[in-house]
């Protein structure tokens, strides 16, 4: 029954966790691009806009994930003291 329990909210927590990996990895990505590209002048102002865009989409999908993970381990937690002792 624990098993039963815990192992799909443990799956979910480190799927939310990859998840939060690659949006910042992206975000970490684009926001080097944007500098690199800023400080050469070599993109147009559009081309900026849309990394700009995309930079931000990633930083709130990430804020997102870390709220599901928060609110996921805290029902894990109650979960796995039902079990103990």
């Amino acid at each position: 029954m624990r098993a039963r329990t815990l192992k799909p909210l443990e799956e979910k927590i480190k799927l939310l966790e990859d998840g939060i990996v690659a949006c910042e990895a992206r975000a970490a990505d684009l926001n080097d691009q944007l500098m690199r590209d800023s400080a050469k002048g070599g993109l147009g102002a559009i081309r900026r806009s849309a990394i700009s865009r995309e930079l931000k989409e990633h930083m709130e999908k990430a804020e997102s994930l870390y709220a599901e993970l928060d609110s996921t381990m805290k029902i894990y937690n109650i979960e796995k003291l039902k079990y103990s002792g």
